[in-house]
């Protein structure tokens, strides 16, 4: 939409200059035909007039001679001279006469021209009298002076129409020029309103189309909620520092799905624009630059600090994040953390930069202990490492790498075998990798979806086994990370891993840890009574280490409660974890639930447990996690015998 815009605005300017060359060249083929016209009106009026006034000068001047011959014929008459001045008389008549028509052709018949037809034709009269008066014997002087005095004064009539007639030829001569030299102006006028308006309208455009492209380039470097400005500005930025050693901050704020889940995206952008006015003051004090990257994510240009420097920024973006934020009547608290690169030792663009900080952001978020991590060789080393597992990992199940062990479960009165729990190993070129090195890592990747499908369908199917060859009911306990819990297909799983192996749902329990319950609790509760449907058994793992709401608590459709080994292994030198262990077993019988401790490896342990009323037991001291073979045979040899036989592998 916006390059269609900016290609009509340029079309549009275009069109304007165009217009504008256009109407240049038509006022100057105008004025040139002006011109010409002018010229040739000029050149013809010249002529014309010269034609005109000589003719009218000619008779002017044939007028006065003739005037003359008469006066030189009464002056001078003689019989002798009579001829001549006949003669003289017809001349001056003709030549009159031939120039008073051709100025009747070419000024045209105009009442002067007609008054001085009339004089003359007087005039005429007045001579054929005046030679009727010379030619008798006896002269009558006085009429004679008469007629020649009506005839001096019909020439000076004469020459006053004439007059009139050249001053009226030069004035209408004048007229007609003055008129062609004003639609000249005219035109020139016309064309410079014209190109004025152009202009302006031209400029007028070129103002806003310099808005519209300021806007826009504000919009392609800047984010429009926070008005921070994006990755493109950071990536400008970066061009420019010219290996200035300058400090990379990625900042991440935490949690922030969740609270945009509960609160709506609208309400979490007014969340972010206050978060982000904060952190612009906070390293603008720092003489540094902010950018928006993304919904979770700030980023920072700062000049170098040592390590001392950025624990105090630490400290203070801290205490800056105490004060909370009042988003829709609701107070919330947020909590930032920061991967740290430097340039251009870390990177010299924008690419590596981020990646080198991100890569140090998730070992801060992992580590938990502190809000910020700087990128070092270390990290780059495990992330390779970590790549190099998960490409492993990846492959696992086909290879027939990944394997499940089964470590035994007892009642603590009797101590008799109730069950197994599953737990996944990887055996890799020889060696077992830890379940802590590779969890975390299926967790992130997403691999645990698949490979917890896979421990499910197999533990299942082994369950069906054992209770078919055991006169026990043996029930196997299948670990669920929280990643995989919360999988949209989780329950179509579990139904599909029942089917498989036809497995009874009550020898399946199904162990979720106790850090779930921070989630969607309504939704958590959905699924637990979705599964406890099915007749599946289900227990809270590791619990007393999470984040317990005994308000929840009674909502869960569990039947079983597992105590953490850390509160177990503990009990003989802390009194506090003594009556942690207490109060987990006196509030799992107040809500009628079975309790298991796990991590039990002496009989120190299992005696003060079965004092407490602990209800069942799992630990080093009765097996650790058996393959599936000598998982088997302690099966077996568990069930013609009251005391638990111990398996050493």
């Amino acid at each position: 939409m916006i390059i269609n815009l900016r290609l009509f605005q340029k079309k549009f300017l275009f069109l304007l200059l165009s217009l504008s060359i256009a109407f240049s060249i038509l006022l100057m083929l105008l004025i040139g035909k002006e011109k010409k016209s002018i010229d040739d009106m000029m050149q013809q009026m010249s002529k014309d007039e010269v034609s005109i006034i000589s003719d009218l000068a000619h008779l002017e001047s044939d007028s006065f001679d003739y005037d003359f011959v008469i006066h030189e014929y009464i002056s001078q008459i003689t019989n002798s001279d009579e001829k001549k001045y006949l003669e003289m008389e017809r001349i001056k008549e003709k030549l009159f006469e031939n120039h008073l028509n051709m100025v009747k052709k070419n000024f045209g018949i105009t009442t002067e021209i007609i008054e001085v037809e009339k004089i003359y034709e007087t005039n005429k009269i007045l001579v054929t009298q005046l030679n009727k008066i010379l030619e008798k014997r006896k002269i009558n002087k006085i009429a004679a002076k008469n007629i020649l005095a009506n005839i001096d004064s019909n020439t000076t009539k004469i020459k006053e129409k004439l007059d009139k007639l050249i001053e009226k030829s030069i004035i209408e001569q004048n007229k007609k020029t003055k008129s062609k030299i004003r639609i000249t102006n005219q035109f020139i006028y016309s064309y410079t309103i014209i190109i004025l308006l152009i202009t302006l309208t031209t400029i007028i455009f070129l103002k806003k189309q310099i808005k519209i492209e300021k806007n826009l380039e504000y919009q392609a470097l800047h984010d429009p909620n926070t008005g921070c400005k994006n990755y493109n500005a950071f990536k400008n930025t970066i061009k420019l520092l010219d290996h200035q050693k300058s400090m990379i901050f990625l900042m991440h704020i935490n949690k922030l799905e969740k609270i945009l889940g509960s609160l709506g995206y609208e309400s979490g952008d007014v969340l972010i624009k206050k978060i982000a006015d904060r952190l612009v003051s906070f390293i603008k004090n720092r003489k540094g630059t902010l950018f928006y990257l993304d919904k979770h994510n700030f980023l920072a240009i700062c000049p170098y600090y040592d390590k001392e420097q950025l624990n105090d920024i630490s400290k203070e973006l801290n205490l800056l994040m105490k004060r909370s934020f009042d988003i829709d009547r609701h107070e919330l608290l947020i909590d930032i953390t920061m991967g740290i690169s430097e340039y251009p030792l870390h990177g010299e663009n924008s690419i590596e930069l981020i990646k080198n900080s991100n890569a140090a952001l998730e070992v801060a978020i992992k580590n938990k202990s502190s809000n910020l991590m700087i990128y070092s060789n270390e990290i780059k080393v495990k992330i390779l490492e970590d790549l190099s597992t998960e490409m492993s990992l990846s492959r696992a199940i086909e290879q027939s790498e990944l394997r499940i062990h089964y470590q035994p479960q007892l009642k603590i009165s009797g101590e008799e075998h109730i069950g197994f729990e599953a737990l996944l190993r990887w055996g890799k070129d020889g060696k077992i990798i830890p379940p802590a090195e590779f969890i975390p890592l299926a967790e992130e990747s997403g691999l645990i979806i698949p490979i917890g499908e896979w421990v499910l369908i197999q533990a299942c199917k082994q369950a069906k086994k054992w209770n078919n060859s055991s006169n026990k009911n043996i029930v196997v306990a299948i670990n669920v990370s929280a990643r995989q819990f919360l999988h949209y297909n989780f329950i179509n799983t579990v139904n599909k891993a029942l089917k498989l192996a036809d497995v009874n749902p009550e020898h399946i329990e199904l162990e979720i840890t106790e850090s779930l319950m921070i989630e969607d609790i309504d939704y958590i509760v959905g699924l637990l009574n979705q599964l406890h449907s099915f007749g599946i058994k289900l227990a809270i793992d590791d619990f007393g280490t999470g984040y317990s709401c005994l308000n929840y608590l009674k909502q869960l459709p569990i039947q079983k409660l597992k105590i953490d080994k850390s509160f177990i292994s503990s009990m003989s030198n802390s009194d506090k974890d003594i009556a942690i262990v207490q109060s987990i077993i006196n509030l799992g019988h107040t809500m009628n639930l079975t309790v298991l401790a796990e991590g039990v490896e002496t009989r120190e342990e299992i005696e003060i447990l079965k004092k407490w009323g602990c209800d069942e037991v799992q630990g080093y001291f009765y097996g650790m996690p058996l393959e599936l073979k000598n998982a088997t045979d302690f099966l077996l040899k568990n069930q013609s015998t009251s005391e638990p036989v111990k398996v050493s592998v």
